[in-house]
């Protein structure tokens, strides 16, 4: 007589070679889990139960446990706890690649959607972020409207600076160092 382990993992249980209270064995009856898996009774669901659909935004909002606005959990068998959109993608699409991060599109952090999600290095998603990093990398113009062109743009302490302000700033007609 063999019964289904009552994690969720789906692993058979044996019968029980003796009695226990404590565990809550018949002798002759399966065991109410595999060896190892009775401390993983949080994980009994199926994993898409744990997110929302918002019918607007097409976004499957994670309602577990969130950190910084990510959604994580501790997939049955894993010794550590995984960002939930990073296993999703993987699980839906294969791997994501070495030297890879995925930048929510949709700007959602708690989204699992992989239509949402997509494999780009860690500078494209610094870029592409609402960051300060993000909104100086998509200026066009400096301060005082002057375009930034590969002729009109020097580089200085790693930052992009106007040739045309520091010229004015040289004639004295500008006093402030912004641009």
């Amino acid at each position: 007589m063999q019964g289904t382990c009552l994690c969720g993992c789906g692993t058979t249980t044996e019968p029980a070679s003796q009695n226990s209270a404590r565990r809550g064995w018949v002798k002759g009856q399966p065991v109410r889990y595999a060896p190892g898996h009775w401390a993983r009774h949080g994980q009994r669901e199926p994993l898409t139960q744990k997110w929302t659909v918002d019918e607007t935004t097409g976004c499957w909002v994670w309602q577990r446990a969130r950190l910084d606005g990510y959604g994580y959990f501790k997939p049955v068998g894993a010794s550590q706890n995984v960002r939930a959109h990073r296993y999703i993608y993987e699980h839906e699409r294969g791997s994501i690649g070495s030297g890879l991060t995925l930048d929510h599109l949709c700007r959602n952090r708690a989204c699992v959607n992989p239509d949402h999600l997509e494999p780009v290095t860690i500078r494209e998603n610094t870029l592409r972020g609402n960051t300060v990093t993000g909104d100086n990398a998509r200026k066009t113009k400096c301060v005082r409207g002057h375009p930034f062109t590969s002729a009109n743009v020097y580089m200085w302490r790693g930052h992009r600076h106007c040739r045309a302000c520091a010229s004015l700033r040289k004639r004295g007609l500008v006093v402030s160092q912004r641009d």
